[in-house]
């Protein structure tokens, strides 16, 4: 099935209803684009442009009768209801172990987003700035544990739209990104063909034809084509792409190179293209709404979402205006580029062997203890089937302490970077690793906030699909999950909700054949709504 080309809301369709049958309609309570639809243009009165446009959508649209009252807005998530399981006594630090605020890099960074960006979330502009650092190490030192841990990143930044400056804080990513070290980003939007080509190391192919500024940066990019990152403003999309038959396959690619697997890609027309050090990085920003719309159950479940970290903000900054004119501080973008440079350069693509050296860093005693704690809790105790650890985040909660070190990680080859190279190499401390827990741990909490939020605003959307099916007739259970297909455990708890709000009942229908069965149906006075029922 193709995505809608347009994404609507429950007052979306009661206004178009309102609208396609001549009626009043309130703009003001749609999203922009349908309120721009209504008041600027003129819909032709043709069946098969409204299919076009709505075609999704148009059993919702149709259920709406003429100058009904507009669908009452979702009730506001309380968030005081959500409870994140406390961390056992054993896997907790102290806040002021010497390392626990992260690299001076980071410091000074946060200074200056905080003054550029004040209405921007402090956890975003951190998680912005540990990107950059992972983007500038490149996967080239690692940690040897029960594998090789990098310090690759995939990080989506969640809060609703325009009232936590998301966008504002990516653009001082751009910023800086671009000054120290442009020949990392990569394109925001591409296929799977096109980003395993970019990876691989093929040049585009109108690369005679450009500057000669942009040809030196995919020059320089192409040597480290398998270790680039992405910054996407709004993830759903890429999330929800893989959907579409012609993104078959990024889901799987994608996993890939977070995790640095060989990856061998072999079409009929173009061959086969291996990539054998890719680790991309990814940063990402959308709304709990953009999720519910692009994500599945299967998508927790599956472990796609597990390589993400969700970074939510705990409260709404004070309003602030900022400080206006000012550029990023030259030693920020200097020392950037300094720790992007001090680490061994790839291979260039064509040499016989490819394989990326990279240095092995070590790890403190203390730092290897508490990684442990950490290591059992969240992979195993947390986990557990008398856990209360909601199911959907069990793979997040099984990479925890994979995140957490490769946060440690990257604070660790930051100082040692600013320190001058000793011949010790880079080593995780102890409060590197606390910094590093403490930032899945504040992830944690986030994920917990955000099943909350789903929650709420999914049985909201699921709670009406079950209506306008019942609106038509009593269903039972398994019919009712075959109309909507809605998964079975969240249409029983929608139902629940239904019927305790008193929207629903269930009651027994006796047929002319068979036993009686228990069915669902609306509570409303509707012609024919109890036909059949006893």
């Amino acid at each position: 099935m193709s995505q809608p080309l347009i994404k609507l809301t429950a007052t979306d369709h009661w206004n178009l209803a309102q609208w396609f049958k001549g009626g009043t309609c309130r703009p003001e309570l749609s999203t922009p684009a349908v309120a721009q639809m209504i008041t600027t243009l003129r819909f032709p009165n043709d069946a098969g442009a409204m299919g076009t446009l709505f075609a999704q959508d148009m059993e919702f649209i149709t259920r709406y009768q003429l100058n009904e009252p507009p669908p009452a807005p979702p009730a506001p998530v309380d968030e005081s209801e959500w409870e994140t399981p406390p961390l056992p006594e054993a896997a907790r630090l102290p806040a002021d172990l010497p390392g626990t605020a992260g690299p001076a890099w980071l410091t000074d960074y946060l200074v200056y987003a905080r003054r550029k960006a004040p209405m921007t979330p402090p956890e975003y502009l951190e998680a912005n700035g540990i990107w950059l650092l992972s983007l500038a190490i490149a996967r080239r030192v690692y940690i040897h544990l029960h594998t090789r841990i990098y310090g690759n990143l995939y990080v989506i930044e969640v809060g609703d739209t325009s009232v936590y400056r998301k966008s504002t804080g990516l653009k001082l990513v751009y910023e800086l990104a671009d000054q120290a070290m442009p020949h990392m980003r990569m394109p925001q939007q591409t296929t799977p063909e096109a980003l395993i080509d970019q990876i691989a190391g093929v040049m585009p192919e109108n690369y005679n034809l450009m500057t000669a500024k942009e040809q030196a940066i995919d020059s320089q990019g192409r040597r480290f084509s398998q270790q680039r990152g992405m910054v996407v403003d709004e993830i759903s999309g890429l999330l929800a792409a893989t959907k579409r038959d012609h993104m078959q396959g990024l889901d799987e690619l994608l996993m890939n190179l977070y995790d640095g697997l060989r990856y061998v890609y072999v079409t009929r027309t173009r061959g086969k293209t291996v990539i054998e050090d890719g680790q991309l990085s990814i940063l990402g920003a959308t709304t709990p709404f953009g999720l519910i719309e692009s994500v599945s159950l299967k998508d927790w479940m599956s472990g796609k979402l597990a390589r993400y970290l969700m970074i939510l903000p705990k409260d709404r900054p004070e309003f602030s205006l900022g400080e206006y004119g000012i550029d990023a501080p030259p030693e920020l973008i200097t020392r950037l580029k300094k720790l992007h440079d001090a680490l061994p350069a790839p291979p260039n693509i064509g040499e016989p062997d490819r394989t990326q050296t990279s240095i092995a860093a070590s790890i403190d005693q203390a730092a290897i203890d508490a990684y442990n704690r950490y290591y059992q809790y969240v992979s195993y105790d947390a986990i557990a089937e008398e856990s209360d650890t909601d199911r959907r985040l069990r793979g997040n909660y099984t990479r925890m302490h994979i995140q957490a070190m490769k946060v440690a990680l990257i604070a660790a080859v930051t100082d040692w970077v600013e320190a001058g190279l000793p011949e010790s190499g880079p080593r995780i401390t102890l409060g590197n690793w606390a910094f590093g827990q403490r930032l899945a741990e504040d992830c944690r909490d986030g994920l917990h906030r955000l099943m909350y939020q789903l929650n709420a605003n999914g049985h909201a959307e699921i709670g009406l699909r079950i209506l306008h099916q019942l609106r038509k007739r009593p269903l039972p259970l398994w019919d009712l999950a075959r109309r909507t297909g809605i998964e079975s455990k969240l249409l029983k708890a929608t139902l629940d909700m239904l019927m305790e709000s008193g929207q629903v009942e269930m009651v027994e229908r006796k047929g002319e054949r068979g036993p009686a069965a228990m069915v669902y149906q609306t509570t409303e006075e509707l012609p024919g709504n109890n036909v059949g029922v006893h």
